[in-house]
C-alpha cells in the first residue's frame, strides 16, 4: 500500500515544485468542469525566465520555479487545483471564485507573495509573473482547452504591456499592474 500510494504520488506530482503536473492538474480541472464546478482559471509564467537561467544557472532557476510554487500554494485554498503545466508556466483552478473584485484581491496576494521573494546571494532577482485569467460561470458549454485558450490570450496581453500585472479574459483590461 505504501509503494502505491508513492506510485500514484509521482504520477500526479511535478517533482521539481510539489504541487500538480500538467496531466494530473489537467482532468481534475476537466473533471470539475464536467461535473459543472463553477470557478476561475489562473494561467501565469515567469517573465522573461530565459533571462533567469541565463544570468543566474538552471539552478537558481530551479529554485526560482520552487519558490514561485510555494508562494502559489499560500494564495490558493486547499480544495483548488493548481499545478505546473512545465517549464515556467503554472495554472490554477479556483473553485467557486467568480466574483472579480475578488479576484483582484486573490492577485493582489500572489503578487505581494511573489515580490516578497528572495534569494540568497542574488540580492537583485526579483522575478515578476504575467496572468491572465478567464471564469467558468456555468453560462455556456465549456472546456479546460476553451479556459485555457481565453486565459492563454489574455496573459499574453500582460505580456505586452510590461509584464507584472494580470488580465481578465471577459472585461479584457489589466486590473493591477
Amino acid at each position: 500500500k505504501i509503494r502505491e500510494n508513492h506510485l500514484l504520488y509521482l504520477s500526479q506530482t511535478d517533482l521539481l515544485t510539489g504541487i500538480y503536473n500538467r496531466g494530473h492538474g489537467e482532468k481534475a480541472i476537466s473533471d470539475l468542469i464536467d461535473n459543472k464546478q463553477l470557478g476561475m482559471f489562473i494561467l501565469f509564467d515567469v517573465d522573461k525566465f530565459k533571462l533567469v537561467n541565463d544570468r543566474y544557472g538552471h539552478n537558481t532557476g530551479d529554485e526560482v520555479l520552487i519558490k514561485v510554487a510555494e508562494a502559489l500554494t499560500k494564495v490558493v485554498s486547499s480544495g483548488d487545483i493548481a499545478m505546473r503545466l512545465g517549464g515556467d508556466e503554472f495554472a490554477v483552478y479556483a473553485k467557486e471564485l467568480l466574483d472579480e473584485n475578488v479576484c483582484k484581491k486573490c492577485m493582489e496576494k500572489l503578487f505581494d507573495k511573489i515580490n516578497a521573494l528572495e534569494f540568497e546571494g542574488y540580492e537583485k532577482l526579483k522575478p515578476t509573473l504575467s496572468v491572465g485569467v478567464a471564469f467558468y460561470e456555468g453560462k455556456k458549454e465549456c472546456t479546460y482547452s476553451r479556459l485555457y485558450q481565453q486565459a492563454d490570450s489574455v496573459m499574453y496581453m500582460s505580456k505586452n504591456n510590461g509584464g507584472n500585472c494580470f488580465t481578465i479574459f471577459r472585461k479584457i483590461k489589466t486590473l493591477f499592474s
